[in-house]
C-alpha cells in the first residue's frame, strides 16, 4: 500500500507545472526572443540588454500569463527592411498586472 502511495505522489508531482519566478521568466523570455530573431532575421544577432531587471515593487507577477507569453504566437516587426524583429504576444505586456 505504502508503495503504491509513493508511487502515486510521485506521478502527481511529475503532472504539476514547474514553478516559474519572475527571474527565471526573463531567461526564457530572452530564449524565446532569440528563436524568434532567428525567424525574423537571421543576421541580426539577438542580445538583450542586461539591466538587472527584477520585478517592480508593485509588480504582481502572474506565472499563468509569463507561461502564455512564453508559448504564444510570436510575430515579427517586418515594416523596415533588414531590420526585422520579433513582436511578442500581448500577455508579456500583462506578465506584472499591466504594468
Amino acid at each position: 500500500m505504502a508503495r503504491h502511495l509513493a508511487i502515486g505522489c510521485l506521478v502527481a508531482l511529475a503532472l504539476l507545472p514547474a514553478c516559474l519566478s519572475y527571474e527565471g521568466f526573463l531567461e526564457k523570455r530572452l530564449a524565446r526572443k532569440c528563436e524568434q530573431q532567428e525567424v525574423c532575421n537571421p543576421d541580426i544577432p539577438c542580445f538583450d540588454v542586461d539591466t538587472g531587471e527584477v520585478p517592480p515593487d508593485d509588480c504582481d507577477f502572474d506565472a499563468g500569463m509569463a507561461r502564455q507569453c512564453l508559448a504564444g504566437a510570436w510575430t515579427c516587426d517586418d515594416r523596415f527592411v533588414g531590420f526585422e524583429v520579433p513582436i511578442p504576444p500581448q500577455a508579456c505586456a500583462t506578465v506584472c498586472g499591466g504594468l
